[in-house]
């Protein structure tokens, strides 16, 4: 199981240096690795699921893989952590995108420049504000519940 891990690791890899060969970027992988997009996408969903889930189940998750003796409860903590990190990343990405666009949107030239176009997009605004409240209320409500109901269950269940 470990080596179908890394086999598949090495071709997606493989894969994606190919990709950014043949669409132009060349030897300018530099481009891809952003500090903050690092932080946003990889560092604060593992600290949300962290402070949700606890730092030694996150550690018993990642090691599953190389563990061959693990029970049920374990193979569930890990399951629940591994669904919520990848909704937890897509939430804050989502929300990133938004509050990004919104930002833009405003710094198109000065202040005055930015109301009128408030203004005369409300719509636009509106859209946009109602995605990035999604996002949140996916972020701040829906997961850490779903975390906390999942785990209720698998210790009335064992």
């Amino acid at each position: 199981m470990v080596v179908r891990y890394f086999v598949g690791l090495v071709l997606t890899v493989i894969v994606f240096t190919f990709i950014c060969f043949a669409s132009g970027f060349g030897s300018n992988f530099a481009l891809l690795f952003d500090v903050p997009s690092v932080l946003i996408v990889i560092i604060f969903p593992l600290i949300f699921q962290g402070i949700m889930n606890g730092w030694k189940n996150i550690g018993i998750a990642f090691s599953i893989i190389s563990n061959k003796n693990v029970n049920k409860i374990v193979l569930l903590n890990a399951k629940v952590f591994f669904e919520n990190y990848g909704k937890t990343i897509f939430s804050i990405a989502f929300i990133t995108i938004i509050l990004s666009f919104m930002a833009i949107m405003i710094n198109r030239g000065n202040i005055n420049v930015a109301m009128r176009w408030i203004s005369a997009n409300r719509p636009y605004i509106t859209i946009t504000s109602v995605l990035l409240y999604v996002g949140m209320i996916n972020m701040v409500i829906i997961i850490p519940y779903k975390i906390i109901i999942k785990k209720k269950i698998m210790e009335i269940e064992n």
